[in-house]
């Protein structure tokens, strides 16, 4: 019988608080403004808090003799809700899209990106999120999945010495992917070929969750030496979200992921929870995969709805931003109550794919 899992509810705010910068950043970047210029790290924190998680919650079981194929199934049914949902949002968005500028889309082509987002299969493309047209974020859920499946076949019994020797290879194509975001560096220009923008993400997913394994690994003989307010990590990663591209340095970039995250993934491993703070915390737990999953269709319906019934708070559409935001994000926690939680219980009991004991997942 397995013994209890102790849960990290103050990770599971972290993520929360990461999912909202990502909203904010294709937001505002959207209109061409620079605020959260650096809000994309958010999703190496959030490979890095998943193999944390992965590790904790799976990596006994597997070398117990947990079933594999269990293991897997529980990853599928934890993402497919909002992938199929985000999907269906994006089919509404481009179709909606081409009746206001009246340049209907190819049905044929609208199903085609539809099936392949499902399969979660990429395009080519010169950055990560034209890999999944219809719902760019998809990009990370593709990789997240490939570290899901190394995880079970054989990540979970390699060495940490052999994971901590990939690391420095991965952050070489993550330095190249913040040469191209971030500034000049291992790049020639400010575009990637196809296989480079793969291997771009690649190396940031390999990076950040085999991180997260190590750092699990080596929580109780390094967790004395980090200890934090609960305050420091939200305002530190605030800041550095906050952060325009123009300012953010790729080698700086690079820092960030390989130093700064895990000290903050270490730290808030150990930071308690508690009382009115502890109602925050879950809320923003339960907020961020629906929110990372499906904010950006949601966000440009909204604002091609407000294009449309020209609504421009101060005259600026940016602006708007007030009550859109708010929106989408009460929007997505009352999804994750009401269709993304009901639903994979019900396929997790109707499969018989056990608990889901990981809240914190790519």
């Amino acid at each position: 019988m397995d013994k209890p899992k102790e849960h990290f509810l103050y990770l599971d705010m972290l993520r929360g608080v990461a999912a909202i910068a990502v909203v904010l950043l294709h937001w505002f970047a959207g209109f061409g403004y620079t605020p959260f210029g650096s809000g994309g790290l958010a999703v190496d924190l959030f490979f890095m808090l998943s193999g944390f998680v992965i590790a904790h919650s799976y990596g006994d079981r597997l070398l117990a003799g947990f079933s594999k194929k269990t293991y897997l199934v529980s990853r599928i049914i934890r993402l497919y809700p909002m992938i199929i949902l985000g999907a269906v949002l994006g089919v509404a968005r481009v179709i909606g899209a081409g009746v206001l500028k009246g340049d209907p889309v190819s049905s044929t082509d609208l199903i085609g990106q539809f099936v392949k987002n499902l399969l979660l299969l990429p395009n080519t493309g010169t950055d990560l999120a034209a890999m999944f047209p219809l719902n760019g974020p998809i990009w990370s859920l593709h990789f997240e999945m490939l570290a899901y499946l190394a995880f079970c076949l054989f990540l979970f019994k390699v060495n940490s010495k052999w994971i901590l020797a990939i690391l420095p290879v991965a952050a070489i194509a993550v330095f190249d992917w913040a040469s191209v975001i971030f500034g000049a560096g291992l790049s020639a220009s400010d575009q990637s070929t196809s296989i480079q923008v793969y291997l771009h993400g690649l190396g940031r997913v390999t990076l950040g969750f085999g991180t997260g394994v190590l750092v699990y690994r080596f929580r109780d003989r390094l967790l004395t030496a980090v200890r934090y307010h609960a305050l420091v990590p939200i305002v530190l990663l605030t800041a550095i979200f906050f952060v325009p591209k123009a300012t953010m340095q790729p080698l700086l970039a690079v820092f960030v992921i390989c130093a700064v995250f895990p000290m903050i993934v270490l730290g808030g491993s150990r930071v308690p929870v508690s009382g009115r703070f502890e109602g925050l915390a879950k809320a923003l737990g339960d907020l961020s995969y629906p929110l990372y999953a499906i904010h950006v269709p949601l966000l440009w319906i909204v604002a091609g709805m407000c294009k449309f019934a020209g609504i421009a708070i101060g005259g600026a559409e940016v602006n708007n931003a007030i009550f859109v935001i708010p929106g989408v994000v009460v929007l997505s926690l009352f999804v994750f109550r009401c269709v993304d939680r009901p639903t994979r219980m019900l396929l997790a009991k109707s499969r018989s794919a056990g608990p889901i004991h990981a809240r914190i997942t790519g």
